[in-house]
């Protein structure tokens, strides 16, 4: 099985809902390796969990839209840290 295979088929839901931090769960909207259907369902597993969806980004938003990530991340630690 390869990375993405094990990615595509592991079901972490139940150890997703033992955070109880805010969490932001990001994606990209063309990302195929763990498409948004998937982080969506992770995200809804977490109590405190925000997510977002960066357009035009895949796998790796931090090279492919640093500026839009970075956003995100900043307001999500603003969020947490109040």
């Amino acid at each position: 099985m390869t990375a993405c295979g094990a990615l595509e088929q592991g079901d972490l839901r139940a150890e997703c809902a033992k955070i109880q931090f805010p969490t932001l769960c990001v994606v990209g909207d063309e990302d195929g390796s763990t498409p948004v259907a998937t982080v969506r369902g992770l995200a809804s597993a977490i109590g405190r969990a925000r997510f977002e969806i960066i357009a035009g980004a895949g796998h790796i938003p931090s090279i492919e839209k640093p500026d839009q990530l970075r956003a995100l991340i900043e307001a999500h630690a603003r969020g947490a840290a109040a």
